[in-house]
């Protein structure tokens, strides 16, 4: 059996396929049901990414915070002042001029400079109630003698 286009549907097995359009309706209803489930499912899994995205974030300019808080952290406790603080509570003093070796050319040690002891340096005096109330009055003078910008000279010229 031809059809007029010249192609023989027994061959291809076509010839009585669906059998009623009731199949056809069925198969094509289980198509789309599955079309819709799917683009359903898709979109959850978009909602619930964007939703693990947000969380990322967040926890990313958290830690991000934190590490800034770190870094300033860090540069305090690199300060001179911080550092000076701290060696001064271990006991440590300050070295001073330290002796130095130079090597020459030929392999010679020449020591420059005298090593001397490290020594902690005298503790400021303490103020009493009594340094900030004196009688005599020299504070007050030399006050006024910075004030004046004379500091006690006279240059000679008395105008």
């Amino acid at each position: 059996m031809r059809e007029p286009g010249g192609h023989a549907r027994s061959r291809l097995g076509l010839q009585h396929w669906p059998r009623s359009r009731a199949t056809f309706v069925v198969i094509l209803m289980g198509l789309m049901l599955c079309g819709v489930a799917a683009s359903l499912w898709l979109s959850t899994q978009a909602i619930a990414d964007s939703y693990r995205l947000e969380r990322l974030r967040e926890q990313n300019a958290q830690l991000a915070e934190h590490a800034e808080q770190l870094r300033r952290e860090v540069g305090q406790l690199q300060s001179p002042s911080s550092l000076a603080e701290r060696a001064k509570s271990l006991g440590m003093v300050p070295g001073g001029n330290p002796a130095r070796l130079v090597v020459g050319e030929d392999g010679s040690i020449t020591v420059v400079g005298e090593p001397v002891k490290a020594t902690a340096p005298a503790p400021p005096p303490e103020k009493t109630e009594d340094d900030g109330d004196r009688d005599d009055g020299s504070a007050e003078e030399e006050a006024e003698e910075s004030a004046d910008g004379n500091d006690g000279e006279t240059d000679g010229d008395d105008r």
